[in-house]
């Protein structure tokens, strides 16, 4: 006979594989990455590191935005340039607007 253990889960690890997941799934279906795609895995890592850091809503309204500005220019920089680096642009945009977002404004009177 077998027993089945059930634990409580007490890191949120499933939370964050959920929302991290969810956000893959939507990098794959706005096709800014193929779900074949050999960097999979380090688009998992960075945004398990990211929803450590920054808060699940935030960063879902940074990759659309960073989804959207991809296809408004057409895998193009501000300068016209190919990126060629996809990952690359994907990450420093995500943590650029990410660290704008989160900023406090201090306001002299």
């Amino acid at each position: 006979m077998s027993v089945f253990r059930i634990e409580k889960n007490t890191n949120n690890k499933d939370k964050y594989d959920k929302q991290e997941s969810s956000l893959i799934k939507a990098l794959i279906d706005r096709k800014f990455i193929n779900k074949d795609n050999f960097d999979i895995p380090k688009y998992q890592r960075l945004l398990e590191e990211i929803l450590n850091e920054y808060d699940y809503y935030d960063v879902t309204r940074v990759c659309n935005y960073i989804m959207e500005k991809w296809e408004d220019n057409n895998g193009l920089d501000e300068n016209g340039d190919l990126i060629t680096n996809k990952f690359s642009y994907f990450k420093i945009s995500l943590i650029n607007n990410l660290e704008k977002i989160n900023n406090i404004i201090k306001l002299d009177y």
